[in-house]
């Protein structure tokens, strides 16, 4: 994972043909079950086994992520 620009970036690999959610929360002792998801990692090229997540807006605090299958 990387942060540029104060945007969150991830890349990883698993089984093709996968859905991943990405949750995120400001308060880390929040339930994850209250942690609204902001996205998805999609899998590029598809068939791949390549999966890849950057959140669309830079935020200006800390920010906790959670990658999350299905």
């Amino acid at each position: 994972s990387t942060v540029a620009a104060g945007k969150f970036a991830v890349t990883f690999t698993n089984a093709t043909g996968l859905s991943f959610s990405i949750l995120a929360t400001n308060d880390i002792t929040a339930p994850v079950a209250t942690w609204p998801v902001v996205g998805a990692a999609v899998e590029s090229p598809a068939g791949s086994g390549h999966y890849s997540y950057t959140n669309s807006a830079a935020t200006n605090g800390m920010q906790f992520f959670l990658l999350r299958q299905p």
